[in-house]
């Protein structure tokens, strides 16, 4: 090849490049203009190491996801992009102490802090309130909504949830020929482990739906609960409500080696229905019930559960199936529901002039939100009853490894306990 035809095929290969290289700073400075000026600061804190990993992770996942999707697809809130804080609190109430302290100072000052720890949230309370930083919560209990201050929650709590059950009770036990059913509860040593053993149990018995037969607390991570089982089971229950997370499947296991699960029908709580606590006790955790307050990821119909797992498959690649879903739903829920919030309160008085009060104000202006199923319609308001966006909750069963719903949606009231 001659020296001159080198040197022109050099040549050419160098526009090529140079055109690449504006052309992609091009696309850099478009996609820049995407955004109007202007950010909106959310914050996620979960524990994705330390006792709740389990499930921590599945919730940053979700509320991460939400997130990303509003920029990516939606161009963000009304234009402006949001930056998420988030890390990981590695289940200790200091880190989230100190995360929330930096957090709060970042200008702007976020509409929204979300903290995946609930004794944290009862130590953050009064912060939230001074500092006048949302905070929709991963659950609740009373202390967390009375008084009302800025603390919200898209579904039914603990307390609230046992009231599902008793209704289902009410429905499917021959109380003429089985009298009223006897239930026991493994817990925590901890205010949710208390609002639903306690609070929820207390309006139940009052109704008439069951009777309370003891309780035993279970630390948390704890690898043997045959003790707690053994002093339960001398009191012959019919069923054993559980809010113990990660123990939960090692419960289902004594119990199992104990040959008691054809004795006593367990029920998990809340948190206890995750996925992995069913995988993790595997046989032992069929026909097993669960209270669930939202949809299950196989009720792809929803257009929620639709969106929420196209969404999930796009930025977990390869992965294609929420493990835990409850925990990653909540995370969804808690970024869906801020992002709705503050987009009414931009829309209303501009961003410009937008205020941690008008996105306040924009929640308890949510009336029957649609979500695409994955909830009932949202509703929040003023006062401690506003606190609470959902109020019905339904009972499953697990069958092979899965959630199969077996009841409708139950309504069920805020309870404050006494």
């Amino acid at each position: 090849m001659k020296p001159g035809t080198i040197i022109k095929g050099l040549f050419v290969i160098l526009i090529m490049v140079l055109m690449a290289v504006l052309s992609f700073s091009n696309v850099s400075a478009e996609e820049k203009k995407a955004f109007k000026e202007g950010i909106i600061h959310m914050g996620t804190m979960t524990g994705m190491t330390g006792a709740y990993a389990g499930l921590g992770t599945w919730q940053m996942w979700g509320a991460m996801d939400r997130i990303n999707y509003q920029n990516d697809e939606l161009g963000g809130i009304e234009g402006h992009k949001i930056v998420h804080l988030w890390a990981d609190m590695k289940t200790d109430v200091p880190t989230c102490m100190s995360l929330y302290k930096r957090w709060s100072k970042e200008n702007p000052k976020p509409v929204e802090i979300s903290v995946g720890h609930s004794s944290a949230i009862h130590a953050l309370k009064p912060d939230f309130d001074r500092d006048e930083i949302l905070s929709v919560t991963w659950n609740w209990n009373v202390p967390q909504i009375v008084p009302a201050g800025w603390l919200y929650w898209p579904m039914p709590g603990y307390a609230d949830s046992m009231v599902a059950f008793g209704k289902w009770l009410k429905e499917n036990w021959d109380y003429s020929k089985k009298g009223v059913p006897k239930v026991g509860y493994l817990r925590w040593d901890h205010p949710y482990g208390y609002s639903q053993a306690i609070i929820g149990n207390k309006y139940c018995e009052e109704q008439g739906w069951l009777k309370k037969i003891g309780e035993e607390i279970v630390p948390m991570g704890a690898l043997n609960v045959t003790t707690q089982l053994t002093r339960l089971a001398a009191k012959n229950p019919d069923f054993i409500i559980t809010s113990v997370l990660s123990s939960m499947s090692v419960a289902l296991k004594d119990a199992k080696k104990m040959g008691l699960l054809d004795k006593i029908q367990f029920v998990a709580a809340v948190y206890d229905t995750g996925r992995p606590y069913l995988k993790a006790a595997g046989e032992a955790a069929e026909g097993v019930l669960g209270i669930f307050g939202c949809a299950f990821t196989n009720e792809t119909t929803l257009p929620g559960i639709s969106l929420m797992t196209k969404v999930f498959q796009k930025y977990h690649a390869p992965k294609t199936e929420i493990e835990d879903e409850f925990s990653y739903i909540v995370g969804w829920l808690i970024s869906d529901t801020t992002i709705e919030a503050t987009k009414r309160a931009i829309k209303k008085v501009g961003y410009e002039k937008m205020t941690n009060k008008d996105v306040r104000a924009a929640i308890e202006s949510i009336k029957d939100y649609e979500n695409g199923g994955i909830t009932h319609p949202l509703t929040f308001g003023e006062g401690s009853e506003g606190r609470r966006g959902n109020k019905y909750s339904r009972i499953c069963k697990a069958e092979k490894g899965a959630w199969k719903v077996i009841s409708p949606w139950y309504e069920v009231p805020l309870l404050k306990g006494d």
